[in-house]
């Protein structure tokens, strides 16, 4: 893909399916990607990558974050796969933001590219950023502080992510013409029928990048 379309095209997904994983060679070029990533004055081991794949560990930071924003929603949004960008201290004042935004975009471009559907997240990543029992865990090394995180994976059907028929149905016809229709019409029946009534929409009331050869960046810690 075209690095235009690539930008046009990326969009943040907030129902993933939890259940389709990445394949490695995908995830290890969007790794690739944010190993790629220009960093101010060349601080590469100023900053570390964490993949965490573990259902057990994503299920545990999503109740932890869940516990710390007061919510029930899943703030990780059934992702598969999370990264965590952390920063030790720079050698300039408050670089660590752009370095990680640096990575952080080149990585969700590369997703895109590769067809992973991504979104990027703030909240969780500096939530746990004040959880150091958790960065512990996680195999975050001491100095360093998450910043912000990347859930990547394959969204959900529409009709599993809003738990409704006719409009999923719809919006697909539109989105993708009406030849597709039919398939619409089976899929989101049959996500219907299987969702078990959960939505992505709350109800009403109530994971280093360290500094490896000629200066690359490469994941230094994974959880799976």
């Amino acid at each position: 893909m075209e690095t235009m379309k690539a930008i046009a095209k990326r969009k943040s997904t907030r129902a993933f399916n939890p259940e389709k994983g990445i394949a490695k060679a995908d995830l290890d070029a969007i790794l690739a990607a944010g190993c790629a990533a220009p960093v101010g004055a060349g601080d590469y081991s100023s900053l570390h990558l964490t993949i965490i794949q573990s259902k057990e560990m994503l299920d545990k930071i999503n109740k932890a974050v869940q516990a710390a924003f007061k919510m029930d929603r899943d703030v990780l949004y059934g992702a598969p796969v999370l990264v965590l960008v952390s920063s030790s201290e720079p050698k300039f004042p408050n670089i660590q933001y752009a370095n990680v935004g640096c990575v952080m975009e080149n990585m969700l471009l590369a997703a895109t590219d590769r067809g992973v559907d991504n979104i990027y997240l703030w909240g969780a990543a500096n939530a746990v950023a004040q959880m150091p029992e958790l960065q512990k865990e996680l195999g975050i090394p001491e100095g360093f502080t998450p910043i912000s995180g990347a859930a990547l994976g394959y969204a959900s059907v529409f009709a599993s992510a809003s738990n409704t028929l006719i409009a999923p149905i719809l919006i697909g016809a539109e989105v993708f013409g009406l030849q597709a229709l039919p398939f619409f019409v089976v899929s989101v029946a049959f996500s219907r029928l299987f969702n078990h009534g959960r939505s992505i929409y709350p109800q009403r009331g109530n994971s280093g990048v360290s500094g490896g050869e000629n200066g690359n960046i490469r994941p230094s810690s994974e959880k799976d």
